[in-house]
């Protein structure tokens, strides 16, 4: 997988290691600083899901409702990522990571719904180490960063105080619900290639989704 797109996915869930920019090249900083701007920009423009009482459900996963516009908002990332990812590389034509939009949302629902029962949470002292953390590793590569704000058209202290808390705070849920499940079936000594064999097989047992809305459904599934 080329470097740049591996920092695109790392851009979008806002973690990154600072090695894999510093990998990039003598010719990385104008190429990802451009990619960063373009995918603000994406990103900007994504409508977040409406919180009115009318949502049109499409499916239950375990119980839990699966609404159209979380569906359409986790779509239009994807697309918003794709056609960043283009203007790099014309080739582009696919994420190189799973972008199944229902595949995406329902593992989600399944995550936060098992972090409730098992009384898994993030502390406040947790989170704002973590956004320290973040902090720092931004700071290396701040050109990339200040481009993609400007992008989105926010500040640096919007992004953090803001918008990246509760993308954190959901990344460092679902993070421990994957550690409580291995550690609970015995595997969290394995390899990583053993583990997540064991996720997929856990995830496929244990995700019961219900479809409401078929033909929204047909109509957006890969």
């Amino acid at each position: 997988m080329k470097k740049w797109k591996i920092a695109c996915l790392i851009l979008v869930i806002s973690t990154c290691t600072v090695g894999l920019f510093t990998a990039y090249g003598e010719n990385r900083g104008n190429k990802l600083a451009d990619w960063g701007y373009s995918l603000g920009v994406g990103i900007k423009n994504i409508k977040k899901p409406n919180t009115s009482i009318n949502r049109n459900i499409v499916s239950y996963v375990n119980d839990i409702p699966v609404y159209e516009d979380e569906i359409i908002e986790r779509i239009e990332k994807n697309k918003a990522i794709l056609d960043t990812m283009k203007t790099t590389d014309n080739s582009a034509t696919s994420l190189p990571w799973g972008s199944n939009p229902f595949d995406y949302v329902y593992r989600e629902k399944f995550d936060l719904d098992y972090a409730k029962v098992n009384g898994i949470e993030v502390s406040k002292e947790e989170l704002e180490k973590y956004i320290s953390s973040e902090r720092a590793i931004w700071e290396s590569e701040k050109d990339i960063f200040e481009q993609y704000l400007a992008g989105r058209g926010i500040t640096e202290e919007e992004f953090f105080n803001e918008i990246a808390p509760p993308s954190y705070e959901k990344t460092i849920i679902k993070n421990r619900v994957r550690e409580h499940i291995l550690q609970s079936a015995g595997m969290s000594e394995k390899d990583n290639e053993a583990k997540q064999k064991y996720l997929d097989e856990f995830y496929k047992e244990n995700i019961k989704v219900k479809e409401i809305d078929k033909n929204f459904i047909k109509m957006y599934s890969e």
